[in-house]
């Protein structure tokens, strides 16, 4: 996917929705596959961050930094899978507007 010619060169966000796909965000089959992601993301690097104790306060700084990060992408993530109807709604808009569009 990642080097391959595009079969539809008006495709919106092809490479997005391919590895929202694989993680489980984006297409009915494997929905909760995304589920199993955050929990896994949790137990993995959550838990032990909050439990664990630093040597000094730059290392906490950059881990609850990493921390902070992190879960922001996985909580967006959380976001547009609760919110899934809406979502492919608004791909599906996007896919019929850029059949209109031309390239200038």
């Amino acid at each position: 996917m990642l080097f391959q010619a595009l079969p539809n060169d008006r495709a919106v966000l092809p490479l997005l929705l391919y590895i929202q796909e694989r993680l489980g965000l984006w297409g009915e089959s494997y929905r909760a596959r995304y589920l199993f992601v955050v929990v896994a993301f949790s137990i993995t690097v959550c838990i032990p961050k909050l439990t664990t104790t630093c040597t000094n306060l730059e290392t906490f700084i950059c881990s609850m930094a990493e921390l902070a990060f992190v879960g922001n992408v996985f909580c967006g993530g959380l976001t547009l899978w609760s919110v899934y109807d809406a979502f492919r709604q608004f791909i599906e808009q996007v896919n019929s507007l850029t059949k209109y569009c031309k390239y200038a």
